[in-house]
């Protein structure tokens, strides 16, 4: 994983600091990632997932970034963003330091027409929720809730929702034992899952399959890869969802 390019030109030199710092943290960061994983030991690799169900709309580096400097982070924004919401940062909250886009109005050499272009990345500052005046008392409003036991309404949700994509979906037996499987435009769900909860994280990830395990996308990985991929991206999804389960399988995948 290496740093956002940017140009030292735009930097100032306290930004090139705070660059040669983050760089560093990542860096760190992903080393110590990767021994953790070597050595056998899926925690760390869990906790990041989770940690990106909060975050993932922010890219991997921003991601690793937020966590190592605020690792109980729950929603972060820049202290203008918070203003515009009608928050305030408090007084004293330490920022976290983000790659930020450098954008900049440029004419388009073929039609004329003046585009926002991204020139590179420079060190920026967020502040987590947690750092806002008053949230003990006025949390910020949440738009999920823990699945229950029962994920019966949860699984056809998302069942229509991907169905909208144009992917057919069916249930049926499989043989040998198999949960799922996907091509390039179908899943198949087996009808041999007793519960709505693991049906809903087979969907997940043979969606994600269907998403990075085809075509082009998919050159140069093999079925262990594919398969921790998978059962990541299901991992994330169903942490999005308010459920914990299938986290064994991801430790099956880091270990064999």
């Amino acid at each position: 994983m290496t740093a956002p390019a940017q140009s030292e030109t735009l930097l100032s030199p306290r930004q090139q600091e705070h660059a040669a710092e983050m760089r560093q943290l990542v860096q760190s960061a992903i080393t110590d990632l990767a021994r953790q994983i070597g050595a056998g030991h899926t925690d760390g690799y869990l906790d990041m997932l989770a940690f990106y169900r909060k975050f993932w709309r922010y890219s991997a580096r921003n991601l690793v970034l937020i966590k190592c400097q605020q690792p109980d982070a729950t929603r972060v924004a820049g202290y203008h963003t918070w203003q515009k919401l009608g928050r305030q940062v408090a007084k004293g909250s330490t920022a976290i330091w983000i790659w930020c886009p450098i954008i900049a109005r440029q004419r388009d050499p073929e039609t004329g027409a003046l585009e926002e272009a991204c020139l590179g990345f420079r060190p920026g500052s967020v502040f987590d929720a947690a750092d806002l005046e008053g949230i003990e008392t006025d949390p910020l409003p949440s738009l999920w809730r823990p699945l229950p036991d029962d994920c019966e309404d949860a699984y056809w949700h998302v069942l229509r929702a991907i169905g909208d994509t144009g992917l057919a979906i069916t249930e049926q037996a499989l043989p040998g034992g198999l949960q799922g499987k996907a091509t390039v435009d179908t899943i198949v769900v087996s009808t041999t899952i007793p519960d709505s909860r693991n049906r809903l994280a087979t969907l997940l990830h043979e969606y994600a399959h269907v998403l990075a395990h085809f075509g082009p996308v998919a050159q140069g990985k093999d079925e262990r890869q594919c398969e921790l991929e998978a059962e990541s991206d299901c991992y994330v999804a169903l942490q999005h969802l308010g459920s914990t389960t299938r986290s064994r399988a991801i430790t099956c995948c880091t270990t064999t």
